[in-house]
């Protein structure tokens, strides 16, 4: 519903020239990694492995924000492109800044910093549109920082939304007139997507203290609505359900009781328990 709480005038086009999707269904968990990893991909979480934001494996390695493309388990879409011979450009996207299995795109940009804004990303996306057929990228992808800090800071409804979003349009707008200017339509197409959607958070809920006042020794992890449980000893699970069973707006899933649409269940990744928040 963002497009329509403002005069988006290049999402206006899109959607009158082009199409415009109902709605978003992103993957579970619904935060930044596991989605951005989703749309690169073209799989789940239980294929890719970016089970989080942030997040723990058995061995103890830590995946914190990472942009190394040595945790993701399936081939990203740079380097398919690539391996059939079209050059890939990204300006900053999840795990393209190495090489996935000694690949990777030909123009990328990096190390990730999120002081850059839209307009110099434009301002590279058209000077690639600009080299010479055999060099020019037939794929460009680019994260562009949307409403998504506003919506975390502030929550979906804050009128900075309308803000923010108007100074994101401004800046698609000048991506598309650069395609007119060009006469490149004939062989472009461009996608705009969200990796997640988001909630108002009404209440929090804990999971730790239950569990140690239940005799229940694990680690928490959370990552917005949804977290792991790391217990130390895994003959406690049955314990831990018991325990968690009784927190007011939690749900508790082994392996094999989680929802099976939610395909997020990574071996030596996920926790022995998954934790969701309920809405």
């Amino acid at each position: 519903d963002y497009p329509e709480r403002a005069k988006t005038t290049a999402l206006a086009r899109m959607q009158r020239e082009g199409a415009r999707a109902e709605r978003l269904v992103p993957v579970f968990p619904s935060s930044t990694f596991p989605n951005h990893v989703s749309l690169a991909t073209g799989t789940y979480v239980d294929r890719h492995g970016i089970i989080g934001n942030r997040f723990k494996d058995r061995t103890g390695r830590k995946f914190d924000y990472s942009n190394d493309a040595s945790w993701i388990e399936a081939e990203p879409l740079w380097v398919a492109a690539e391996r059939q011979g079209v050059h890939a450009a990204v300006f900053f996207w999840v795990g393209s800044e190495t090489d996935w299995r000694g690949h990777g795109a030909t123009y990328r940009k990096k190390p990730f910093d999120d002081s850059i804004g839209e307009a110099a990303k434009v301002d590279q996306i058209l000077a690639w549109l600009d080299l010479p057929p055999e060099q020019r990228p037939g794929l460009i992808m680019s994260w562009w920082h949307g409403c998504d800090h506003v919506g975390h800071e502030e929550g979906p409804n804050s009128a900075n939304i309308a803000v923010q979003l108007l100074a994101q349009d401004a800046q698609l707008a000048r991506l598309l007139a650069g395609v007119d200017e060009r006469k490149a339509w004939d062989h472009t197409t461009v996608i705009v997507a969200s990796d997640h959607g988001m909630a108002e958070v009404d209440a929090q809920v804990d999971a730790d203290r239950p569990l140690q006042a239940s005799g229940v020794r694990a680690r928490v992890e959370w990552s917005g609505g949804e977290g792991q449980v790391h217990l130390d000893d895994r003959s406690q699970v049955a314990q831990a359900l018991a325990t968690l069973a009784r927190v007011e707006g939690l749900k508790a899933y082994t392996a094999e009781s989680l929802p099976p649409s939610y395909r997020s269940y990574f071996p030596g990744r996920s926790g022995d328990l998954t934790l969701v928040a309920q809405p």
